[in-house]
């Protein structure tokens, strides 16, 4: 797995996690990561429920990622 930026700050859920970052394009960078990693996941039957791994939202404390 490719490695990702670091987080300024992450929170887990009970089937995803959400690291935020400071800029854009590190949350582009985890996303990529994220939608890789959710393939392979969901290949071997894993259910995200109504979660959507890669997707990136904007916040007031930075860019959040939801992964797997």
């Amino acid at each position: 797995m490719a490695k990702i930026p670091t987080p300024i700050s992450q929170r887990g859920g009970c089937k995803v996690r959400w690291m935020t970052f400071a800029t854009e394009a590190d949350a582009k960078a985890c996303a990529k990561v994220a939608v890789q990693e959710a393939q392979r996941k969901a290949d071997d039957g894993y259910d995200f429920g109504y979660c959507s791994p890669g997707s990136i939202t904007k916040t007031e404390e930075g860019w959040e990622v939801c992964i797997p």
